[in-house]
C-alpha cells in the first residue's frame, strides 16, 4: 500500500499546486456572465436615464452620478471581455467583440435617431442577456429513481 498523500494526484498533475477557487464562480464563464449581467443593467440605465435621438448625453448638464454610471457599465463590459480573453481565448473573443459593439455603438454612433438601438443594441444585449443567465442558471438534476410513469 502506497502511503504518500500526493499518490492520488494523476502523473500530470504532480507537483502542481491545487488552486481553490470560489464556489460560484468555478467556471471562468459564471464570472464574466456575471459582470455582463451587472453592466447590461447599467446599460439599460443609462439608455433610460440619459439618451435620447440626439444622442448620448446630448443635452448637458448632468449629474456626476450619470458620468459614473458610464464608467460603470463600460468598465464591467471591458473587465468582462479581458477576463473572456485570458480565460477561454475562442469564446471569449466572441463576448468581448459583442461588449465592444455596444460600448461603440453607445458611444460613437449614438446620434443616429435609434437607429443603432435597434439594430444593433436591442438585439446584441438580448443575446448576451440570455446567455448570460443560461450560463448563470446551474443545470437541472435528474434523479436516478423511476417516475410513475416509466413503470
Amino acid at each position: 500500500m502506497n502511503s504518500d498523500p500526493k499518490s492520488h494526484v494523476p502523473p500530470a498533475d504532480k507537483g502542481k499546486a491545487m488552486v481553490r477557487q470560489p464556489p460560484y464562480f468555478r467556471r471562468p464563464e459564471s464570472l464574466i456572465a456575471f459582470l455582463v449581467l451587472l453592466g447590461l443593467t447599467g446599460y439599460a440605465v443609462c439608455l433610460a436615464r440619459h439618451f435620447c435621438q440626439c444622442g448620448h448625453m446630448a443635452h448637458p448638464p448632468y449629474e456626476w452620478w450619470d458620468y459614473a454610471l458610464d464608467v460603470g457599465w463600460a468598465s464591467l463590459f471591458s473587465a468582462a471581455g479581458v477576463t473572456g480573453i485570458i480565460w477561454r481565448p475562442v469564446s471569449g473573443v466572441l463576448w468581448a467583440v459583442l461588449l465592444g459593439a455596444l460600448a461603440v455603438s453607445r458611444f460613437a454612433f449614438a446620434h443616429t435617431m435609434g437607429l443603432s438601438i435597434f439594430c444593433l443594441e436591442l438585439p446584441t444585449s438580448a443575446a448576451l442577456l440570455v446567455r448570460s443567465i443560461v450560463l448563470l442558471v446551474p443545470p437541472a438534476r435528474t434523479s436516478a429513481k423511476p417516475s410513475v410513469t416509466d413503470q
